[in-house]
C-alpha cells in the first residue's frame, strides 16, 4: 500500500498495488524509475477506464437531452396544436422541466457510469466510504474553506473573462435563474442544485475518477480530477471554480479515505449560494449578501491557513512522476474526452 515508500501520501487511500504489478510481492524487489511495460498497461488500465467512463458521460448526456427535449416538446404541440417551437421552448425553459430534464440526466449518468467504472476497475462501493478521522470540526472548518475558494475563484474568473474581453472575445457566464420563474420551478431548482449535482457530482469525479487517477500517484490524482471536473462545466467562471474548490475537495476526500467531507462542503457551497441568489431580490439584498458572503469568506480564508499549516497535498516522487500525467496522454478515450471538452469551452468565446 506504499509501493513507492512516500511518506506524504494517504496510505489508507490507497489500493492494493500488486494487482497493477504483482513483482512487488517478490523479496528484495524495487519498483524502478522507469515502469515495465507490464506495469504501463496496469496503471493505463485504470486511465483508460477512467476516459471511457467520461466519454460514455459526454455522449449520454447530449442524447438524452436531445431525445427527452424532443419527447417533450412533442407531447407539448400534440396537447396545444396551435403552439409554435418558440413558445414550446420558452415555456420549456421559464418553468421545472428544462430543470427536471438535467436533474433527471445528471442522476442517471453521474450515478450509472459511476457504477459502471467501478465494477470494470473492481473497485467496491465501500471503499469510497470508509471515513477516517472526520470530525463534526473538521466539517465546519470544510464548509468555510470551500466557500472562500468559492469567492476567490469568482475574482478569478472576472479577471480572466475581463482578459477575454479585452481580447474582443466573450466569456460565457451562465444563466442561474433560468427555470425559477415558477415556484415549481424554484423548488426543483434547491433540489436540482442543493443534493442531486452535488451528490452525483461527488460520487462521479471524488468517488470513482479520483480512485482511478491516484492509483500511482495521489497528487497527480487531485490536480487531474479538479482540471476535469472544471472543464466538464463547459465555461470560464465555473472552471475557475471547479478547478479551485476541486483540488480542495480531491485533498480532503483522500484525507479522509471518504466523499462524505467532499459532498458536505459542495452542499454547503451551492446552498449558499442558492439562499443568497433569492436575497440579492429583496430589499437591501446585495448588501445583506455581499456581507455574508465577505464574512464567510474572511473566516474560511483563517480557516484555510490553518488547514495548510498541518496538512499538505501529497507531493510526488521521481518514480511517481513517470505513472501520472505522461502515461495518462496515452489513453485514447481520456484525451478524446480532454480535447471535446476544451474546444466545448472554447466555442462558448471565440
Amino acid at each position: 500500500y506504499n509501493p513507492f515508500d512516500n511518506p506524504t501520501e494517504y496510505h489508507h487511500y490507497n489500493g492494493d498495488y500488486s494487482k497493477i504489478s504483482p513483482l512487488i510481492n517478490e523479496t528484495g524487489y524495487k519498483i524502478p524509475l522507469e515502469p515495465m511495460k507490464s506495469e504501463k498497461r496496469g496503471i493505463r488500465h485504470y486511465y483508460n477506464i477512467a476516459g471511457f467512463s467520461l466519454l460514455i458521460s459526454e455522449i449520454l448526456t447530449i442524447a438524452l437531452f436531445y431525445a427527452l427535449i424532443y419527447i417533450f416538446s412533442g407531447v407539448i404541440m400534440f396537447l396545444n396544436p396551435k403552439a409554435d417551437l418558440i413558445a414550446i421552448d420558452d415555456y420549456m425553459r421559464s418553468g421545472s422541466i428544462y430543470m427536471g430534464i438535467n436533474m433527471f440526466i445528471f442522476l442517471l449518468c453521474n450515478v450509472g457510469i459511476s457504477l459502471l467504472g467501478l465494477k470494470l476497475a473492481k473497485i467496491k462501493i465501500s471503499e469510497l466510504f470508509k471515513t477516517t478521522q472526520f470530525t463534526f470540526s473538521k466539517g465546519f472548518q470544510y464548509v468555510f474553506i470551500a466557500i472562500f475558494l468559492q469567492t476567490f475563484s469568482a475574482y478569478i474568473s472576472s479577471a480572466i473573462g475581463y482578459i477575454i474581453e479585452e481580447c474582443g472575445y466573450t466569456a460565457y457566464v451562465p444563466d442561474g435563474s433560468a427555470g425559477q420563474s415558477t415556484f415549481t420551478g424554484i423548488i426543483v431548482s434547491i433540489i436540482y442544485g442543493c443534493i442531486i449535482a452535488p451528490v452525483t457530482e461527488e460520487f462521479f469525479y471524488r468517488g470513482m475518477l479520483l480512485k482511478l487517477f491516484s492509483k500511482a500517484n495521489q497528487r497527480f490524482g487531485i490536480i487531474f480530477t479538479a482540471f476535469l471536473f472544471g472543464l466538464a462545466h463547459g465555461n470560464v467562471a465555473q472552471f475557475s471554480l471547479g478547478f479551485i474548490v476541486g483540488i480542495f475537495l480531491g485533498h480532503i476526500t483522500q484525507k479522509h479515505n471518504s466523499i462524505i467531507p467532499a459532498i458536505i462542503c459542495h452542499i454547503a457551497v451551492n446552498a449558499k449560494s442558492e439562499i443568497l441568489s433569492h436575497v440579492y431580490d429583496t430589499e437591501y439584498g446585495y448588501i445583506i449578501a455581499t456581507a455574508i458572503t465577505m464574512s464567510a469568506s474572511i473566516f474560511g480564508l483563517i480557516m484555510l491557513f490553518d488547514f495548510r499549516l498541518k496538512n499538505k497535498l501529497p507531493a510526488t516522487t521521481p518514480h511517481q512522476t513517470r505513472r501520472g500525467f505522461t502515461l495518462a496522454v496515452f489513453s485514447i478515450p481520456l484525451m478524446l474526452t480532454v480535447v471535446y471538452q476544451i474546444y466545448n469551452a472554447l466555442t462558448f468565446i471565440i
